[in-house]
């Protein structure tokens, strides 16, 4: 059976092999560019007769006569005793000894391509003037070859350190994505059971105004679906879900309920996560109109100045939490969210009083674009 694979996966394929040939393209004529200059300064000594263009030409068709020797060898370690090495996919004796044969084979290429190649093509000169086995010559060929293998093998290393450091960043990143998805997942079924519940209480009093509670859900939830799949809104998308949130209350509290919503937005096409001011509002009405017996205030304070959000919540209270701090999941997720997105970048401080509960919000929104940045 055979299996097609999708058309994105080799278009993906095609993409990487491209690039890696790019890079050994790249790599091959540097080494090439280099190894000619110091082959052209050797000939300008040695053929003072020829022009400029005459001994760059020798220079060259030297070289080229070498090339084979050489990538032969790099390729043959590369793929052969380094990548086995690397992956332990040989004893490293049996490595070495591979090494070794690799560069005996390559030395006799190289001599016989001094021999063949470039006295007779190069230079113009006979073979019989070249002794293939001389020590002298055996060990300026080994030490040439010893050169761009290093050479390779350094590039090979660090293009296998840089692929490390992405796939590392990656898995961080994935971490990450799946991390904040899974906070948003338990934001928006929280969200939704509590207003359900208030919907519920509401139609077995006021039915008409539970069914515009009704429509006003529909509206808030169709954003959470779709436009929360975004990394990224402008701060207007968050703040009408807000003005849904603070609606849906009122409608269920009606005259018990005096909020007071102010927002002073310098630009409201800046972006920010979705669905990060909604814990706090939710846990204002929550533990603010949700527990008091009488009428309740809540003010909400939301200021944008130069990429800097700030944000205020504050609601009367009667209970007084154990410890003078708030325990809930929402500010919980919102924490998390924060940590994720905004590091270093927020500031949440909680004030728990007998009477009153203030939450401050203070994040750098640009900074989301820094951290996007600084990982690519």
């Amino acid at each position: 059976m055979y299996t097609i694979r999708p058309y994105s996966n080799a278009i993906c394929d095609l993409y990487r092999m491209n690039r890696r040939s790019l890079l050994h393209l790249t790599f091959w004529i540097a080494y090439f560019a280099w190894v000619v200059y110091v082959e052209f300064a050797w000939a300008t000594a040695s053929f003072k007769d020829l022009s400029g263009l005459g001994r760059f030409w020798i220079a060259a068709k030297v070289e080229l006569s070498l090339f084979p020797a050489k990538m032969l060898l790099c390729y043959f370690v590369l793929y052969g005793p380094l990548k086995q090495s690397l992956l332990h996919q040989k004893p490293p004796v049996t490595s070495a000894i591979r090494l070794v044969l690799g560069m005996i084979g390559a030395i006799a290429l190289y001599r016989i391509s001094v021999k063949w190649l470039v006295y007779p093509w190069a230079y113009g000169q006979s073979p019989d003037e070249v002794v293939l086995w001389e020590g002298y010559r055996l060990v300026t060929s080994f030490l040439d070859l010893a050169l761009v293998l290093g050479l390779a093998i350094a590039f090979k290393l660090y293009r296998m350190q840089m692929a490390g450091k992405e796939r590392e960043r990656r898995l961080v990143q994935e971490k990450l994505e799946t991390e904040l998805q899974f906070l948003r997942s338990q934001t928006n079924p929280h969200f939704l059971f509590n207003t359900l519940n208030n919907i519920y209480a509401l139609t077995r009093r006021q039915p008409g105004p539970a069914a515009e509670m009704v429509l006003q859900l529909s509206g808030l939830m169709r954003f959470m679906l779709y436009d929360c799949a975004k990394p990224r809104i402008p701060v207007r998308d968050e703040i009408r879900v807000a003005e849904g949130i603070i609606d849906l209350e009122k409608l269920r509290y009606g005259d018990r309920l005096e909020v007071h919503f102010i927002s002073d937005i310098d630009r409201p096409d800046e972006l920010i996560a979705p669905l990060l001011l909604l814990p706090l509002i939710e846990n204002a009405f929550k533990h603010g109109a949700g527990e008091n017996r009488f009428k309740t205030r809540i003010d909400i304070n939301l200021e944008l100045k130069d990429g800097v959000l700030e944000m205020r919540t504050q609601n009367d209270k009667e209970q007084v939490e154990a410890d003078g701090e708030a325990k809930g999941v929402g500010l919980q997720n919102v924490r998390r969210q924060l940590e994720l997105l905004y590091p270093q970048a927020h500031d949440l401080r909680i004030d728990n009083q007998p009477e009153v509960f203030t939450a401050h919000l203070r994040v750098n929104l640009k900074a989301y674009e820094t951290l996007a940045l600084s990982d690519h």
